[in-house]
């Protein structure tokens, strides 16, 4: 004969944590950027598939955020090669941020 003993377990959780189930939790990993790197194509995304001349026009080369992008080259959070294929590398939190520091200055 087989007894059953039943238990009570109580956790504490933390007021500054959050429980989520693992199907969201993944999604928020697949779309995070933290620690990602970004090409032009993965900007493009990001910005709703706006064209490679868009996106230049309307911030990379544009002299009114040219201090920003420079202090970014400078700390190599944004590198721009000048060459074929994929001469451009953004650090994705830092292009992020950019991005929603200047949203409704762009011509959406």
């Amino acid at each position: 004969m087989s007894q059953v003993i039943s238990a009570k377990v109580s956790i504490q959780i933390p007021d500054n944590f959050e429980l989520i189930n693992k199907e969201d939790y993944q999604k928020l990993k697949r779309e995070s950027t933290f620690g990602r790197t970004w090409n032009l194509n993965d900007l493009r995304k990001w910005c709703g598939n706006k064209s490679p001349q868009w996106l230049k026009e309307n911030f990379l080369e544009n002299p009114k955020y040219s201090r920003e992008m420079q202090a970014l080259m400078d700390d190599r959070y944004l590198v721009h090669r000048g060459s074929k294929g994929s001469p451009w590398l953004f650090k994705a939190t830092k292009m992020q941020q950019f991005l929603e520091d200047h949203w409704s200055e762009f011509n959406w």
